[in-house]
């Protein structure tokens, strides 16, 4: 498997892999990665990863309990599969569906396939359960997996990308690869790129020196963009009013360089998101 993020810089994307449960969510997570990858020209690996009951996962179970489990799954996926197709979405399509936990099967299958991206759906019961559970497995795999991911929750639907918001901490970003991974995503979809970061007003102002705004412009300077602060206390509402009165058809976080990643994907916030938001999440490493 290429690194997570040299695909990316060469701006060449092959493979899509999109992670199902066969609920609502996970079925429009598919929905949005395949007209993500009929746009982008790639390949569509669907992925489905199930459980023996009673959420058991042993692979000494008997033989003839797994294939069956497994046949269904891979009905259940030519279905969805037959339906793209049926759309016209005219591009290579495969599926895969294995015993064991998602996130090691997406891995496993990501191999396989030499994928390039994760696309995830937030999934869960309803009510409160759903608000605790949804950002679990999306957190999980934006931990785990060395690949970009690309959360949808269940309340995005596919939307030409024209305006990318970068949500990050300027501090250290010279010395990052985010700016150049992010303008490359931009690239891809010739899309106008925000750099959004927020800051309580009397926050000290270091990495926010003119040199730091400069260094920015000089790597974005063939692409239309724009650098946003905004001075808050409480970074989510902030964010949330952004999104919501701005238009933004993706958000790009990086988890490792930059703090502010715990912040904006921590339990409340990232419930609190994932319902009040419409908006794509690409988390890069």
């Amino acid at each position: 498997m290429a690194s997570s993020l040299s695909k990316f810089v060469l701006k060449i994307m092959e493979t899509i892999l999109v992670a199902t449960d066969f609920s609502k969510p996970g079925n429009s997570a598919v929905e949005y990665a395949a007209h993500l990858a009929r746009f982008l020209n790639t390949k569509l690996v669907i992925v489905h990863a199930f459980k023996l009951p009673l959420g058991g996962y042993n692979i000494e179970a008997p033989l003839d309990t797994v294939s069956e489990m497994r046949r269904s799954a891979e009905n259940s996926l030519e279905l969805i599969r037959d339906q793209l197709l049926h759309n016209s979405y005219d591009f290579g399509i495969e599926i895969h569906a294995d015993l064991g936990r998602t996130i090691e099967v997406i891995k496993d299958v990501a191999d396989k396939y030499n994928a390039d991206l994760v696309v995830m759906g937030m999934t869960g019961e309803a009510g409160k359960i759903k608000q605790h559970v949804i950002g679990n497995t999306a957190l999980n795999a934006a931990n785990e997996l060395v690949l970009p991911v690309l959360i949808i929750s269940e309340h995005v639907t596919y939307q030409p990308i024209h305006h990318i918001c970068l949500a990050a901490e300027l501090q250290g970003i010279e010395e990052s690869t985010l700016i150049y991974s992010a303008r490359d995503v931009a690239q891809m979809f010739n899309a106008t790129l925000e750099i959004v970061t927020v800051e309580s007003a009397d926050k000290t102002r270091k990495g926010r020196s003119p040199e730091t705004y400069s260094f920015i412009d000089k790597k974005l300077k063939d692409l239309k963009h724009r650098q946003v602060m905004i001075h808050e206390e409480d970074r989510l509402l902030a964010l949330e009013y952004y999104f919501k009165f701005h238009e933004t058809d993706l958000v790009i976080v990086n988890p490792k360089k930059h703090s502010f990643f715990q912040e904006l994907f921590g339990d409340s916030v990232t419930k609190h998101l994932a319902f009040h938001i419409r908006v794509p999440l690409l988390i890069l490493k």
